[in-house]
């Protein structure tokens, strides 16, 4: 925060009155959003786990509905 408040003061002030879970991996309580990984391929990736061996046009429609 230091930082922050030495870059841009208004920042620092912006980000003071945010609940700090809101915005910061070390207040979150090891989850982000109820998500509990930060790497958005990992969690498509274990959305779209069953429809691996499925034709790609299943694949595209269990994607896009």
């Amino acid at each position: 925060m230091r930082q922050i408040e030495g870059l841009d003061r208004g920042a620092h002030e912006y980000l003071r009155a945010i609940d700090a879970s809101k915005w910061t991996f070390s207040h979150d309580g090891g989850h982000r959003y109820g998500v509990m990984t930060t790497n958005i391929s990992e969690a498509i990736n274990s959305v779209l786990k069953g429809t691996r061996r499925l034709p790609i046009t299943t694949i595209a429609s269990a994607t896009f509905t």
